[in-house]
């Protein structure tokens, strides 16, 4: 189960802080210290001169151990908002859902789409 994260930033290096590596390879697994897997996904671009300056970052969030949904909800949240709370972001989106950029909204959807997907 993962959960497929889309930012618009004007911050060409999120990717790079995102996984912790000076290196990012579309589909390869990164697995960080506190647990999570981070999958970067294939970037589609699109050409409009509204967008030049904005950098699409899409990943998917995996965790590695077993937890109940509130905890891994709050672990993706916080370490999210760590990575993203200083920086230009334009747009979120999580599961193909905008979301409000606050730590709280990011938490809130990361645990609905993780109850959504367990009622599959």
């Amino acid at each position: 189960m993962g959960i497929r994260v889309d930012i618009e930033t004007e911050d060409r290096f999120l990717s790079f802080d995102l996984i912790e590596s000076k290196e990012c390879t579309s589909n390869k697994k990164y697995f960080l210290e506190n647990g999570l897997i981070i999958t970067p996904k294939p970037r589609i671009m699109t050409k409009s001169l509204d967008l030049i300056n904005l950098e699409f970052v899409s990943i998917v969030i995996e965790i590695a151990k077993t937890m109940t949904y509130g905890v891994i909800a709050s672990l993706i949240a916080n370490w999210l908002w760590d990575k993203i709370k200083n920086k230009p972001i334009k747009k979120i989106t999580i599961n193909k859902r905008e979301v409000k950029i606050s730590k709280e909204d990011i938490e809130i959807v990361i645990k609905e789409e993780l109850y959504k997907s367990e009622e599959k």
